[in-house]
This record gives structure tokens, sequence and C-alpha cells, in this order.
């Protein structure tokens, strides 16, 4: 039994189909990896953690909000 021509042209078409799906899996395999997404920087004006503080930078930050800046300590009487 063969095929009529009309099976036999649908039958390369879909062959021709898989061939380039395998060919777009095969692509995107082969494909490097995206980098990884980078790292958010803080908020502008954030706050810092104690445990990320050096040197006090958290209570010069907090002594400029309270407008103390100039005292050493917060309760240093100037």
């Amino acid at each position: 039994m063969s095929d009529s021509p009309g099976q036999a042209i649908r039958h390369l078409r879909a062959r021709r189909d898989e061939q380039r799906l395998d060919e777009t899996r095969r692509e995107h395999d082969e494909a490097e990896p995206a980098p990884p997404p980078a790292p958010m920087a803080p908020p502008a004006g954030g706050t810092i953690s104690p445990e990320r503080d050096t040197a006090g930078t958290l209570a010069r930050l907090k002594r400029a909000k309270r407008g103390n800046l100039d005292q050493e300590k917060p309760d240093d009487p100037r």
C-alpha cells in the first residue's frame, strides 16, 4: 500500500518540523546560562545593622539624626 502524495508531503513537513524543534532544543541546551542577578544595592539613606557597624558608624548616624553630630557621645554635655 503506497502513500498518497498529500500524505507524503504531510509526513515530510512533520519530519522537518521535528528536526527544527530538535535543533532549537539543542541550541538552547548548549547556550551559556544567564549570569546570576546582581546583588541589590542598599537603599539610599538606609539603616546599618549593628552587625555591620564599623567604627561607630551607626552611632554617628543616630547622632546626626538628632542634630548633635559634634558630640562624641549623645549624653556628653558640651
